[in-house]
């Protein structure tokens, strides 16, 4: 629930007091915790594609992305409804609002059809367009209605009931959408925040003096022969701007956003998908396989994009695939594998539901309470079966070796960030709390440098939770995460495919940082005065593992800091103890 390991304390109250009561109330502290967020909102921007820069030939950073993450993040912590968090993400910029809280929310949630891999430089800027376009459906498809649309960009869906023309009915609607700033370079569209109308008048009048100075030195220095004195007023009006610009007020806040195009209209089929090749035009709509039987596609007003009746139509609790898709996901991320092991694709090339009726049933209680998700998380990991063990059972595995009824827990490896968050926790580096950008001065403040420009360890170093980490699509994200099965920032990615590699022992066992933060768990397990060394190997096991040691484990531990080298050298000697921990399957494993 928290994506961190529980700490010694929590372990041993619940071992003194193993009652349903109790676990009710950790269950309860889990989920009202910043951690859940965290950990939570990181499985929805896997879905969300979300990234700190474009990818494409001259890949920016996307200096405002981090707002999204932060969003995310604090819509699953307040349990915001399903309907109004997919709402919100594909039409929040055309929702009313009642505060100029509720106005930046919605602004920033439409990052979502934007945060996409783009080749900004592209010139064909008809192709860009529709690449856009393109990446926005099948986003939209895959991480809400679970099925795979975008082939329907060139053909008729060869395994699912989409023609073209559901295809362009949508692409109509997302092409009505400004998503880009289109130019030689081109960029995203950003909106300017709600802020107070001092702090917006007061920067408009220093740009205003700015552009006033910075015009006035260069009718300055245009002149051929200027006299002293002209000379001296184009050092004054340079000494001014100088002055001005040490005095900036801060500029005012941006997100990157979206907003309807000033002219709504329908999309040509692109005959094979080629842009310049077009047939003719499209009715703006929607997906005709996914409307329930009997009801009828919402009716587009005149002159809209189609956005926000789209955002509707998917929030509608009589859309059949949308809830079964996400209760499906919940299960997934708790069991380790879904009802559907197909997250992302419900449709005739998926794998069936393995309990249909369950997957019903879940969805129709989901929307009966609202589309909370704490809710039907506490339903699942309050059940008997979640709490099963990992142990076999005579049978079990005869029977039904790959356990899809559920008669014990999968075990499961820890994704990459749980990893690097629990070393930093037990290390006692980990800096808690909620970040902004992460990215450097320059970075944050210019959204067309170029990623090679950037230090890249230098934006690693930081102690905060991996999700708050920047992400690049280029090479040179964090080593760790891309050795443990990190998303690809520049997919839908539903369901993380773990691998086990020889090149992961080498990196737990090789890697500096691992062994530094081995340092540091040392040096805080030894500012405690131990005057038994099995209590403090006890310690060090349910730190890292939330279990004491085997009598074979402790004994090996404790011949190992008998040793001559090592009682002269302790810190060293638990360093090495840390590092095993940090490199052993047990710690990689739930």
């Amino acid at each position: 629930l928290t994506g961190l390991p529980p700490d010694p304390d929590t372990l041993a109250a619940f071992e003194r007091d193993p009652s349903e009561a109790h676990y009710r109330r950790l269950v309860e502290s889990m989920l009202a915790s910043q951690a859940f967020g965290e950990t939570w909102g990181r499985h929805w921007l896997d879905l969300a594609r979300y990234a700190e820069s474009t990818g494409g030939g001259r890949s920016s950073v996307l200096a405002n992305a981090w707002r999204y993450r932060n969003y995310v993040i604090g819509a699953f912590n307040d349990d915001m409804p399903y309907g109004q968090f997919i709402t919100e993400q594909i039409a929040g910029d055309l929702l009313p609002h009642t505060s100029a809280a509720a106005r930046e929310r919605q602004l920033v949630a439409t990052a979502f059809l934007a945060l996409g891999p783009k080749n900004l430089d592209l010139q064909d800027k008809e192709l860009l367009r529709m690449n856009t376009v393109d990446e926005q459906i099948e986003t939209i498809g895959r991480s809400m209605l679970g099925m795979t649309i975008s082939c329907a960009r060139c053909h008729a869906h060869k395994f699912d009931p989409i023609p073209m023309e559901d295809y362009y009915a949508m692409a109509g609607i997302l092409r009505s959408t400004r998503t880009l700033v289109l130019g030689n370079v081109s960029s995203l569209v950003e909106q300017e925040l709600p802020v107070a109308k001092e702090r917006k008048k007061a920067y408009q009048a220093h740009v205003a003096a700015s552009k006033q100075l910075e015009a006035a030195i260069k009718k300055a220095k245009a002149r051929k022969e200027p006299s002293p004195e002209e000379k001296q007023e184009l050092a004054d009006l340079q000494t001014e701007l100088k002055a001005l610009k040490e005095a900036a007020p801060e500029p005012l806040p941006k997100a990157i956003s979206v907003h309807d195009e000033t002219q709504a209209e329908d999309y040509a089929l692109c005959i094979r998908g080629n842009v310049h090749q077009l047939g003719e035009p499209v009715p703006r709509g929607f997906l005709q396989v996914t409307l329930p039987k009997g009801h009828q596609p919402p009716s587009i007003a005149q002159g809209q994009s189609g956005r926000l009746e789209l955002a509707r139509w998917l929030a509608d609790p009589s859309q059949p695939l949308v809830a079964r898709v996400y209760v499906n996901r919940l299960w997934h991320h708790l069991f380790g594998r879904g009802l559907v092991r197909t997250v992302d694709n419900f449709g005739t090339t998926g794998e069936p539901p393995s309990h249909p009726a369950l997957l019903d049933y879940l969805a129709h209680r989901f929307l009966k309470q609202g589309g909370s998700t704490k809710q039907l998380i506490r339903t699942l990991v309050l059940s008997r079966t979640y709490r099963l063990s990992t142990d076999d059972q005579p049978g079990g595995l005869k029977e039904d070796p790959e356990n899809v009824l559920l008669w014990r827990r999968d075990r499961r490896s820890l994704n990459a960030e749980a990893m690097r968050d629990a070393i930093l926790q037990i290390s006692g580096n980990l800096e808690r709390g909620r970040h902004e950008s992460m990215l450097p001065g320059a970075a944050s403040s210019d959204s067309a440098l170029n990623n090679a420009k950037l230090d890249y360890p230098a934006i690693v170093a930081p102690r905060a939770r991996s999700v708050y980490i920047p992400i690049f699509r280029e090479e040179g994200r964090n080593p760790l995460l891309d050795a443990f099965d990190f998303a690809n920032p520049s997919f839908t990615v539903g369901r993380r495919i773990p691998g086990v590699r020889p090149t992961q022992s080498l990196y737990l066992m090789n890697n500096q940082w691992i062994m530094e933060q081995a340092s540091l768990a040392a040096d805080h397990l030894l500012a405690h005065p131990w005057t038994d060394p099995a209590e403090a190997v006890a310690h060090a096991y349910r730190l890292t593992l939330a279990r004491p040691p085997s009598p074979a484990e402790l004994a090996a531990y404790q011949e190992y800091l008998a040793l001559p080298e090592n009682q002269q050298h302790p810190q060293e000697a638990w360093a090495g103890i840390y590092h095993a921990l940090f490199s052993c399957v047990d710690f990689r494993y739930l």
